[in-house]
């Protein structure tokens, strides 16, 4: 059985519609690899809805192994105002 590869990927300051395309082709590409994906959320200071519903389209793929983690505080309480932290929690 071959070892499973993680992609770490930093995620930008400003998670909205002038960084989505770029993040999107990344991570669609990364996901068809079967690839573990990181996203390091430390440096996000601002998140929209469309961000919010890629993200959760990674972590909800069936099979994926996608995390978030380092989340900023605007992370962290950009994600509770949409009511994830209990089903998507953060670490």
């Amino acid at each position: 059985m071959a070892a499973s590869r993680t992609e770490s990927i930093a995620l930008p300051p400003q998670l909205n519609s002038e960084s989505i395309g770029t993040l999107h082709q990344s991570l669609v590409e990364t996901l068809r690899s079967k690839t573990k994906i990181t996203l390091d959320a430390s440096a996000v200071e601002r998140l929209t809805t469309p961000y919010v519903q890629l993200l959760l389209g990674c972590l909800q793929r069936p099979g994926s192994a996608t995390q978030i983690l380092n989340a900023s505080s605007l992370m962290r309480a950009a994600w509770a105002e949409f009511g994830l932290t209990h089903t998507h929690p953060l670490e």
